[in-house]
């Protein structure tokens, strides 16, 4: 994008060539032409004489003891009517500063009495150039007399020269021609003023020739040369040089002493063209150093560029645009002010557009050259407002483009520093942003990835294939705020969920976020906090660690139930809905939801499938759950469970199953007592089916969500010992059923269930059935095998309140 601006200064170097050209070519002819008028003043002052010496007439004019100039003509012929004609005539008029200027004609007629002089035919003059200005000889001729330009004159060709000496102006409406510095000038009449001291190009103006190595064309409608002020005027100039044009209006030049341009300015509908690329503006200011070298130009009034190249066309705008030159006269710098923006498009891969675009209120570019090579940008530095955007391709597998990825960045202050591709091209390298920063990538399916922040640094892919405006790393910093959402999978019918987050610091290196202190991120029903968190872009994964605080909604009807868990360290998959979350021995992960709570090592909850596995973190650790129910009077029973405490070494939890499966050694605590055994089942009916109609208005609901709906029943396996208050059990099995809030305690053949109270003695049988707070213990079954099989059924006394 860049390239445009080196293209641009070539215009402008072109305008300051077109100024300098032109002032070289009349501050020469003005200041020396001008000697001429002297001839009709000083013939009107006394001491002046003819003499007749054979043929020869010498005509000369002195002022205080010097001589300002002579006139020598071979032949001289008086007429009766005051008009006198002088043959082979040479002028030479002598300069304060030692400069001697001639003009030679073949023929004048000079009338005394009217002071006008008119030549016939050809006029030649040789003037003198100030000194410091060198004159490359016209095709290495020889300085003779009349003949040609030496090292240090100039040599003017016209004819039909008429100086009128009262009016101290001399013109011809003839063709003028001089040459100078390698340089042909050409007119259409011209007009010497003395005083004023002024030169006038009248019509038809056209200089051409080569300078500095290249062919250069100046045409213009007229030229005005004011000697006493040093300012030569252009109307409607047109330089062209190689491939490139200046046009304009008007130009103006403002010369130094000694004939080299100091100042230019061109007003009007100023065009600079250079190839394919056009740069316009209302005005042109320049300022050129001692060689001629351009130092300052400053183009104002509202600059235009257009670049109409096939394969690769640009615009830009801007209020105005000032240029620094190094010694060289080559761009070192170039400031665009007021809306500055450019936008230039490339043909890339599989012919598709990538657009290059950069913005600001005020946009700085640097440049650098090695030696006396091209400059090329640098640096860019946009200020308020600024923005930079530019395309790259996205492939699919192989070399199929897929699409466009879009790239941009915005801040208050942006600065881009640019280098040399291997294809010889200038490409983007980094970029710094300050104030209110955002980065923003986009594809052609929908994804998505925005991140603001207080400053921005930005490492941009140094690959090519349509890829050198591709990010490859970046970090912000300050109140960042992010969000991302991915790629729209085949036959998508929806958007893909946008996932949010913020931080005090995000690291990019294109594929994944870093997010730092104070984090906070959002993704399709997860809210996770913690110190750190990574964040995968492009599959929507993320890992947190330190003092992560996360909240999870479930599928299904139970979404409004939030599961919340703390841990050191999450795992969170996006496409499999699972989160994995890890604690440590002394500070295990918890998990809860309402009042419903699990705390183990490690938790693994699977949204999609609706599963929650918990383990411990050594062989020894355990796994800690709570499940709380509503208090619920069931028929027959004092009180319904209420808490429910389960420790164990693993945990299964199965929505679709309905049930949980504590293994290992478990210990189930609570209203109901405490329960040992080796394996523990709990099930669940839904939550929709937990209703007092659906239940009787004696089921147990928990908490909707994850483990979700009402408690239905509980089954402990495995060596269980029961211990409730008063009353020891021990058998094989225990069921406890939460709709009558009853246990059936059962064993085996060979060691059938026991329950000891402490005060009325023991009772066994093949199963015992009894309720929590009841004094009522059922026996079923006989107690051993071959034994007729009996119902019985014991009271135990109470103690009196």
């Amino acid at each position: 994008m860049m390239r445009r601006v080196e293209r641009v200064r070539l215009g402008l170097i072109a305008g300051s060539v077109l100024l300098l050209v032109v002032l070289a070519g009349l501050f020469g002819y003005a200041r020396y032409r001008a000697g001429k008028a002297w001839i009709a003043r000083l013939k009107t002052r006394s001491g002046a004489s003819f003499e007749q010496e054979a043929d020869n007439v010498t005509y000369s004019q002195s002022l205080r003891g010097r001589t300002v100039f002579t006139l020598r003509a071979a032949k001289r012929f008086s007429h009766a009517n005051g008009i006198s004609t002088l043959h082979n005539v040479v002028i030479t008029f002598y300069g304060s500063d030692d400069r001697v200027d001639r003009v030679y004609g073949n023929e004048f007629e000079w009338d005394e009495n009217g002071g006008i002089a008119r030549a016939v035919g050809e006029v030649q003059m040789d003037l003198q150039v100030p000194s410091g200005v060198v004159v490359t000889p016209r095709h290495g001729t020889p300085a003779t007399a009349g003949s040609g330009s030496s090292a240090n004159s100039i040599h003017v060709r016209t004819s039909g020269l008429v100086f009128v000496r009262k009016l101290g102006v001399a013109a011809t409406s003839e063709q003028i021609e001089f040459h100078y510095g390698g340089l042909t000038c050409i007119a259409k009449g011209a007009e010497f003023n003395n005083n004023p001291s002024s030169l006038h190009l009248l019509a038809d103006v056209q200089m051409n020739g080569v300078l500095r190595g290249a062919p250069v064309e100046l045409r213009a409608a007229k030229a005005d040369f004011d000697r006493v002020s040093n300012v030569a005027t252009f109307a409607t100039p047109v330089l062209t040089t190689a491939d490139r044009k200046a046009r304009a209006q008007s130009a103006v030049l403002h010369l130094r002493r000694d004939g080299s341009a100091e100042r230019a300015e061109a007003v009007g509908d100023v065009v600079l063209d250079a190839a394919t690329l056009h740069v316009g503006a209302p005005r042109l200011d320049a300022a050129l150093g001692e060689k001629n070298e351009p130092q300052t130009a400053r183009l104002s009034g509202g600059v235009r560029m257009v670049d109409d190249d096939a394969a690769r066309p640009a615009r830009g705008e801007a209020a105005e645009m000032r240029m620094r030159f190094d010694a060289l006269g080559r761009p070192a710098e170039v400031t665009a002010i007021g809306g500055a923006h450019v936008l230039a498009r490339e043909v890339g891969a599989k012919g598709v557009w990538l657009e290059r675009e950069m913005r600001g209120e005020q946009m700085v570019a640097a440049f650098h050259a090695e030696g006396v090579g091209k400059p090329m940008v640098q640096q860019v530095h946009a200020k308020g407002a600024a923005s930079m955007r530019g395309d790259s391709l996205v492939k699919a597998v192989g070399s199929r483009v897929a699409g466009i990825k879009s790239t941009s960045v915005t801040g208050d202050d942006l600065v881009v520093s640019f280098v040399e591709s291997a294809a010889k091209r200038v490409r983007p390298d980094r970029l710094h942003g300050q104030g209110h920063t955002v980065l923003r990538q986009t594809a052609a399916l929908g994804e998505e990835h925005t991140s603001s922040g207080d400053a921005l640094d930005a490492v941009f892919a140094a690959e090519g294939g349509g890829r050198q405006f591709d990010v490859a790393s970046a970090t912000q910093v300050g109140h960042v705020v992010m969000s991302s959402r991915a790629a729209l999978k085949a036959g998508a019918k929806k958007a893909a969920d946008v996932s949010t987050g913020n931080a005090e610091r995000a690291a990019y290196d294109g594929e994944k976020f870093s997010l730092s202190g104070n984090v906070h991120l959002e993704d399709a029903g997860t809210s996770v906090a913690a110190d750190f968190v990574e964040f995968n872009q492009g599959s929507g994964d993320a890992e947190a660690h330190g003092s992560v605080a996360a909240t999870l909604l479930g599928n299904g009807a139970n979404v409004s139930q939030a599961t919340h868990v703390v841990a050191q360290q999450a795992f969170l998959h996006k496409l499999t809905q699972v989160a994995e979350f890890d604690g440590g021995l002394e500070k295990p992960a918890r998990l809860w939801q309402s009042a419903s709570q699990v705390e183990a090592a490690h938790i693994v909850v699977d949204r999609q499938r609706n599963t929650l596995v918990a383990r411990p973190g050594a062989d020894a650790g355990a796994v800690h759950s709570v499940f709380a129910s509503e208090s619920a009077k069931a028929a027959g029973a004092s009180r319904a469970p209420s808490i429910l405490r389960v420790e164990s070494r693993q945990l299964d939890y199965s929505d679709q199953q309905r049930e949980a499966v504590f293994a290992g050694p478990v210990r189930i605590d609570g209203t109901l007592g405490e329960v040992r055994g080796q394996r523990t089942t709990v099930f669940f009916v839904p939550a929709a089916k937990s209703s007092s109609k659906s239940s009787g208005g004696n089921s147990a609901r928990i908490a909707g969500g994850l483990m979700g709906g009402s408690l239905d029943h509980v089954v402990v396996a495995g060596d269980v010992k029961l211990d409730q208050s008063g009353r020891h059990g021990t058998g094989e099995q225990l069921v406890y059923k939460a709709a009558d809030a009853s246990f059936v305690l059962t064993g085996t053949p060979g060691a059938p269930p026991h329950i000891v109270d402490a005060q009325q003695g023991s009772v066994t049988g093949a199963a015992l059935l009894f309720r929590a707070g009841d004094s009522t213990i059922v026996v079923t079954g006989a107690t051993a095998v071959g034994e007729q099989r009996a119902h019985t059924e014991t009271h135990v006394r109470q103690k009196a309140k």
